[in-house]
């Protein structure tokens, strides 16, 4: 699998496309989590034309951020793993 870092320099952790509409979170602390987690909602923002967003938490610093007809358009879902 072929991942294109996006993260800018900035950030504490990676943010990564796997496949169009999905976005890999990996972060190193609370901080990072959070502003990944925002950067990841806000690129997908702007490709969802008619669905959501689903978040889902696999690990403590691992997550996943994708466009989902399941979840509807305008909303961010959260699903925890844990």
């Amino acid at each position: 699998m072929n991942r294109m870092p996006i993260a800018s320099a900035g950030m504490n952790g990676r943010l990564s496309y796997s496949e169009p509409g999905l976005l890999i979170i990996e972060a190193r602390d609370r901080e990072s989590r959070d502003c990944q987690l925002e950067h990841a909602t806000e690129l997908l923002k702007n490709s969802a034309t008619d669905c959501g967003i689903l978040v889902t938490r696999h690990g403590f610093k691992t997550f996943t951020a994708k466009l989902s007809p399941d979840v509807e358009f305008g909303l961010i879902q959260e699903l925890d793993l844990l």
